[in-house]
């Protein structure tokens, strides 16, 4: 399969298939990339839907629409998609490689600069750990999937260290130590970009697993040694860069961690214990901002003198003050908190492409058509009506849009 297209298509719910289905018609090569679950599938029983007299369940709606796409020819890949970037004439498109095969449909190969690749879970352990697509026009139709922890201090603190996203404020925290909170390939590509930044770069699972990051590391030159793996599955930190920073506790080498000095992954730090809240305190103008993160178990507060130890970080400028050793161990400093659950959502992608947002959904026209030319949205990253029926409409209208926006460009 070409890696080049008319139009790709982020979504494959209702949306998404519909604007596929319009666009492939339309004699154009077309792309859907997915991932994760659709809100669709979740859906036990479905009966104010036309033309199903006796109801359906989600999951078979949603496998049928993929299913029709297919068999009319649009390429359908289960793939996470991280990045979109405008490159003057088109559309660049990054897919993670973490994919399965989900209702039914098979994951397909993508041929790159290099040559063919599966983009599949082995993939990426081989290091083949994302591919790139072009398209003429991009359709956002991921449903919004902006998750936000339930952390004290991450609602309060948002635009004052807590954010959302990496492209869009990493600039801010040049030099400074930033954490990004998930345990999914969005969070890591998150923190591969902010280290090309920051003096440091910690990624927080909040008390869940790191399996996912750990084929992501390899493939950027890390050695998930034995160490690492015992301390995380312990509940505890890993020096995932190899700089030789390891837990005062740990008495362990880091040699099976080494990585090239200086490079992204060197800056990077895996925590996998379960967060208590984002600290904060005033800084020089008396704003107040993020200067730490607490976990659970035993140890001093954000209160404590560790605390006003963080304060006084804060006060100065930023958190990498001399006295930060002494910090406990149940608290780290930083400048910036980046949180990134899941996978990115449409609001996630408007920010990085500067579309317009209300609320936390994407602004379009009656044609669907964003603030930015070739790019449309879709279903419910539109917000209002959160129906299969206005979904497969906009679906309609976008795919339609966007068949118009790529003749235009061929004239």
């Amino acid at each position: 399969m070409d890696s080049k297209f008319d139009v790709i298509i982020i979504g494959a719910g209702p949306a998404g298939i519909s604007a596929s289905l319009y666009a492939k018609r339309a004699n154009l090569k077309v792309l859907v990339l997915y991932h994760g679950e659709s809100q669709l599938e979740k859906a036990h029983q479905i009966e104010n839907y036309y033309g199903f007299e006796n109801g359906i369940t989600g999951q078979e709606l949603y496998r049928s629409g993929i299913q029709q796409a297919k068999n009319l020819g649009v390429q359908v890949i289960d793939a996470e998609v991280t990045n979109i970037q405008y490159g003057g004439d088109f559309y660049s498109v990054t897919a993670g490689g973490n994919t399965s095969l989900r209702g039914g449909v098979e994951v397909s190969t993508a041929e790159t600069s290099s040559g063919s690749a599966e983009i599949d879970a082995a993939g990426a352990s081989e290091g083949i750990t994302s591919v790139e697509f072009t398209a003429s026009a991009v359709i956002i139709a991921t449903g919004n999937k902006r998750l936000s922890p339930d952390i004290p201090g991450i609602k309060e603190l948002e635009g004052k260290g807590v954010s959302y996203c990496a492209v869009c404020d990493g600039f801010f925290y040049r030099k400074k130590a930033v954490c990004v909170i998930g345990n999914q390939r969005y969070a890591w590509e998150e923190a591969m970009h902010l280290a090309n930044m920051a003096s440091s770069v910690t990624i927080l699972t909040d008390g869940k697993d790191a399996d996912e990051l750990r084929p992501l590391y390899e493939a950027a030159g890390g050695n998930w040694s034995k160490v690492s793996e015992e301390k995380l599955s312990a509940g505890g930190y890993c020096s995932a860069g190899g700089n030789g920073s390891k837990p005062a506790d740990s008495g362990e080498e880091t040699s099976e961690n080494q990585v090239q000095s200086g490079s992204p992954v060197s800056k990077i730090r895996i925590d996998t214990r379960k967060i208590s809240k984002i600290c904060s305190a005033k800084n020089e103008s008396g704003e107040e901002r993020v200067c730490g993160v607490q976990f659970d178990g035993e140890g001093s507060s954000c209160g404590s003198a560790a605390g006003r130890a963080l304060s006084a970080g804060a006060a100065s400028g930023g958190v990498l003050f001399d006295g930060e050793k002494s910090l406990p161990d149940n608290i780290i400093p930083v400048d910036g908190v980046f949180v990134a659950l899941g996978s990115a959502g449409g609001a996630d992608f408007a920010k990085k492409l500067g579309l317009q947002l209300e609320g936390n959904s994407i602004k379009t026209d009656e044609k669907m058509q964003t603030g930015a030319p070739g790019i449309f949205a879709c279903g419910n990253v539109n917000g209002g009506l959160l129906q299969v029926c206005k979904a497969v409409y906009e679906g309609g209208v976008a795919g339609l849009s966007a068949v118009e926006y790529v003749r235009n460009l061929k004239k």
